[in-house]
């Protein structure tokens, strides 16, 4: 299961107390789950939020394993640096069919060391993975400029790379933690959008914060909703369409309605008749067996 746990308006930096709301939204899990992860971007590279998790503070669950991207700070460049050429490895990534596809990227290990890390009130581990790209010339042959670029850079004898960092608590290979750590990718994302557009998210009724925060709860509820109806009562063909396709297949169906011996009664297509005859016994059948969770991912 996928907790999203954001609620952000445009005066709210992205980061603001995530440590808060992260254990307001364990807090809401069911009895029934009984192991949380944590991934998140550069956001979520708070000291608190990265301390509570791998100190285990939380009651319920412990060490909570995470992997967050992290801020290459100019210290954190100075180790890269330090690196052999054998401490780094491709990365690898699998296309639909499951084979590794050889990517442009590498990452490393780096024996990186905070002040907050040191400081730490509680023995608790942290990694810290480096991952590079080089950064391929203009064709113009000219040298490549990398002040004012929204990514940091590094530069060694002969080439220029993108530099990025993970930090995570996860024993794990460093190209599957990657991959882990990049599926929250897309995802989210999407639904954003689909809170925004499909479910009007992002058009909001009033200049009140209570008319406000009640529109956002129902269009919450309406997403939960309709992500269960899709995984639990749909056909396969409809489990990642959005809310127009839903609409047009699904919810605006052409019908008759019919009123005789006192009942009314709607008819349609045959086709029809049997997807919701179908729904209808997909969510008896939920009803009469609950779904059980296991393991949260938070992203």
């Amino acid at each position: 299961m996928i907790l999203h746990s954001e609620f952000r308006d445009g005066n709210v930096p992205a980061g603001f107390e995530q440590l808060r709301v992260f254990k307001e939204a364990l807090d809401l899990l069911p009895n029934t789950v009984n192991k949380v992860f944590l991934r998140s971007d550069s956001a979520g590279y708070q000291t608190d939020l990265l301390q509570d998790c791998a100190e285990g503070t939380n009651d319920r669950f412990g060490v909570i394993e995470f992997a967050i991207a992290a801020k290459v700070s100019a210290q954190f460049k100075e180790e890269v640096k330090l690196l052999s050429a054998e401490s780094w490895q491709t990365i690898f990534k699998k296309d639909p069919d499951g084979n590794l596809i050889e990517t442009k990227q590498e990452w490393a290990e780096v024996c990186f060391v905070p002040d907050w890390v040191a400081q730490g009130s509680k023995q608790a581990e942290y990694r810290y993975i480096a991952i590079r790209e080089t950064m391929t010339p203009n064709k113009s042959g000219k040298e490549i400029v990398t002040e004012n670029l929204p990514f940091p850079t590094i530069k060694n004898e002969e080439d220029t790379y993108k530099l990025f960092a993970v930090i995570t608590n996860r024993n794990i290979d460093g190209n599957e933690l990657i991959q882990w750590h990049r599926d929250r990718c897309g995802k989210s994302e999407q639904i954003h959008s689909h809170q925004k557009t499909d479910l009007c998210g992002g058009q909001l009724p009033s200049n009140l914060f209570g008319v406000n925060a009640a529109w956002w709860q129902i269009m919450i509820l309406s997403l939960n909703l309709n992500r269960l109806m899709q995984l639990v009562a749909l056909p396969v063909e409809f489990k990642e369409k959005r809310m127009k396709a839903l609409r047009f297949h699904v919810i605006q169906i052409p019908g008759v309605v019919i009123h005789h011996a006192r009942k009314v009664s709607l008819k349609v297509e045959e086709h029809f008749h049997k997807l919701y005859e179908s729904i209808r016994k997909k969510i008896s059948n939920v009803t009469a067996s609950p779904v059980q969770l296991g393991d949260v991912l938070v992203t």
